[in-house]
């Protein structure tokens, strides 16, 4: 009889300890619902983000590293011109641009001012019309808040020589993750 008792307590125990791993368990299931609810909720409020900005009109300057005071510039709205540096100046239209996501991973480079998109042919990188030469770039971001523009067909926009001088020339180069390949996106307000 003694033996019996023991052995009831024994199952009263192990049933009490099942129930409460039952319960730890749902808890635990819920928890875990609850997080892959709210991660949904994040990964829906990132996209819809991302989609705003896509398709927004976010105009920026394009600073060097080399000088954080000179700019991409447009030596003019027209057609066929190549981008030079030049000191920044807040009403300058020639240093104001829009990246257009091309749903690829590239983007291209626009005037804010004009029709006129930044491309690279064999020779030399210059402002044309839509589609008229390579306008594809992917974005690299680097960890210190920098950008490297790299065209689908391989050039690099590039300050050459490291020149910082106004009008310094600005073309395409192979990628060597220099300072003269480092560009600072900044918000023009």
């Amino acid at each position: 009889m003694k033996v019996n008792k023991e052995l009831e307590n024994k199952i009263k125990e192990l049933e009490k300890e099942i129930k409460k791993n039952k319960n730890e368990y749902n808890n635990l299931k819920n928890d875990k619902e609850v997080i892959k609810r709210e991660l949904e909720q994040e990964k829906d409020k990132n996209n819809n983000i991302r989609k705003q900005l896509n398709n927004s009109k976010i105009h920026f300057t394009i600073r060097s590293h080399c000088d954080l005071g000179k700019c991409l510039d447009m030596k003019s709205l027209e057609y066929g011109n190549s981008p030079h540096l030049w000191n920044y100046g807040h009403h300058n239209v020639n240093q104001i641009f829009e990246l257009i996501n091309n749903n690829d991973e590239t983007f291209s480079i626009k005037s804010a001012f004009s029709d006129l998109y930044l491309g690279m042919d064999n020779d030399k990188i210059s402002f044309r019309r839509r589609n008229e030469n390579s306008q594809s770039f992917k974005i690299t971001h680097f960890e210190d808040g920098y950008y490297l523009f790299q065209n689908i067909n391989g050039g690099v926009i590039d300050l050459t020589d490291f020149q910082t001088h106004n009008g310094a020339s600005i073309g395409k180069c192979g990628r060597n993750n220099s300072t003269a390949q480092k560009w600072k996106l900044v918000i023009h307000l």
